[in-house]
């Protein structure tokens, strides 16, 4: 299996070993798992995509289309 070795300060070696600790994974674990994470989500926030349905209101919905007469002019390029 690949490793990977990193220089860090000491506060945020601790901060790693205590978030690791918090989610019950050893150390390793937990770091391939951020990595995986930011591979994976790209530029979206942690959690980004686990708010989608949670918004229980009958109100929020998608508005109508906006007719295309209502668009801006433009100059041709």
């Amino acid at each position: 299996m690949p490793q990977l070795s990193l220089y860090m300060d000491e506060p945020m070696m601790e901060g790693l070993r205590q978030d690791a600790a918090r989610e019950g994974k050893t150390l390793s674990k937990f770091v391939a798992g951020v990595l995986r994470d930011r591979d994976t989500n790209g530029l979206w926030p942690h959690g980004f995509f686990d708010l989608y349905g949670v918004c229980d209101d009958d109100t929020f919905v998608e508005p109508p289309e906006i007719p295309w007469e209502f668009d801006a002019p433009r100059k041709t390029l």
